[in-house]
């Protein structure tokens, strides 16, 4: 079943009575997801850590992207998320699982996620990548504030295959979404779709209802019941399009117009027609803080960075789990004083 309707996809993420609960991130092979109570208590240590580790957002650009260059798209994003929140990761380092991240970055999470190159490791592979990461995690132990630490601590009966596991899907939910979106809120900028000036949670919520990273959200219905005027029976699978539902005429005027000025009234972003987070206990936990995240790099590049614009498109936009915008590249110059 497609959910196209606001209201219909309000009540299904929010009637934990009638659909499985997921989550993207807190899961493991053997735990899809993870009991609430855990989930909770993650997402408390995750906020917490994120608000608190973030690096210095100029500072963070400055080693992703040096004096000057070329960035291209489907990856420059991902890699600043991943020097801001270099900290929140692992802290003060450690270069076995460093390594790991960046590769896992660079194989999993652009070039399969946002670029789309299918084929992936053998599950074997994985399975014992994960475990040796697990074990690396137990073994630095919990004395750390950093995700390492906040694993260590996860009191949950898990195998050493499933901690690493978790930790890269952790890592996964703070660096891609955010980066992802954060390229295309520049491309609006540079294409004059915005107002002049800095750009602030307004231009990040109005980037996120025309082009929200996840374009639609999938349920599993656990017992047979009325959804509206239509019946959904066990084990059907019900579709809600986020990305049809943010631009319904019934709930924004010149919908497919990119307006700022509608989200100046932050009560529209609890409107049951703007959901790029999700609802109800499924909601994205770090939904406050990838928002701020996303307003300090922007700043960090307006202020101190002279762009050039789009040129030579290089790939086509790409969705399936991510809606990512078009592979191409701009250069780009540090302002002089």
């Amino acid at each position: 079943m497609l959910v196209l309707d606001g209201e219909l996809a309000h009540q299904v993420l929010t009637r934990p009575e009638f659909y499985a609960e997921e989550s993207a991130f807190f899961r493991t092979r053997e735990h899809a997801p993870l009991p609430f109570d855990e989930r909770r208590w993650l997402t408390g240590q995750l906020v917490s850590l994120v608000n608190n580790r973030r690096d210095d957002a100029s500072q963070a650009i400055l080693r992703s992207w040096g004096e000057f260059g070329v960035a291209r798209t489907q990856e420059w994003g991902v890699l600043a998320m991943r020097e801001l929140f270099r900290a929140c990761l692992t802290g003060p380092g450690d270069p076995i699982i460093d390594s790991t991240i960046d590769r896992f970055v660079r194989f999993r999470t652009i070039r399969r996620d946002v670029r789309g190159k299918w084929g992936q490791a053998p599950s074997g592979f994985r399975e014992r990548q994960h475990r040796r990461l697990g074990e690396r995690i137990s073994m630095i132990g919990e004395s750390r504030n950093d995700l390492i630490g906040i694993i260590s601590s996860f009191d949950y009966p898990l195998k050493p295959e499933e901690v690493g596991e978790l930790f890269l899907r952790i890592t996964q939910s703070i660096l891609a979404f955010p980066g992802t979106a954060l390229e295309t809120i520049l491309a609006l900028t540079q294409r004059g779709a915005t107002c002049q000036g800095s750009i602030g949670r307004a231009e990040i919520m109005e980037t996120l209802r025309l082009f929200p990273t996840s374009w639609r959200l999938v349920r599993v219905a656990v017992k047979d019941h009325r959804l509206g005027e239509f019946r959904v029976k066990a084990g059907q699978e019900v579709i809600i399009a986020t990305s049809v539902i943010h631009r319904s005429s019934q709930a924004y005027v010149a919908e497919n117009d990119f307006n700022p000025d509608r989200f100046r009234d932050r009560n529209l972003e609890r409107s049951k027609f703007f959901i790029p987070f999700g609802r109800g206990r499924g909601m994205c936990p770090g939904r406050e803080a990838g928002t701020a995240a996303m307003i300090e790099i922007m700043g960090a590049i307006t202020s101190n960075y002279v762009l050039g614009p789009h040129v030579r498109p290089i790939g086509d936009p790409y969705v399936r789990a991510l809606m990512v915008m078009e592979r191409n590249e701009f250069s780009y110059a540090r302002k002089t004083v």
